[in-house]
């Protein structure tokens, strides 16, 4: 394999690392954003079932 060629895989594998280290997230963070979005969305759920009750009573 020539070193031209070499050069641009390289280029390439050097891009995707850069792209992955900062647009991807790690495990942890999209742990914490799937928690803190089920604890708004359960909040929501309680929300409305709280006001069918005081409708319905």
């Amino acid at each position: 394999m020539s070193e031209d060629k070499l050069s641009k895989i390289l280029e390439v594998v050097i891009h995707l690392k850069d792209k992955i280290d900062n647009d991807m997230v790690t495990k942890d963070e999209f742990a914490e954003f799937r928690s803190e979005n089920t604890a708004h969305i359960d909040g929501f759920i309680k929300l409305h079932q709280t006001l069918d009750t005081l409708r319905a009573g």
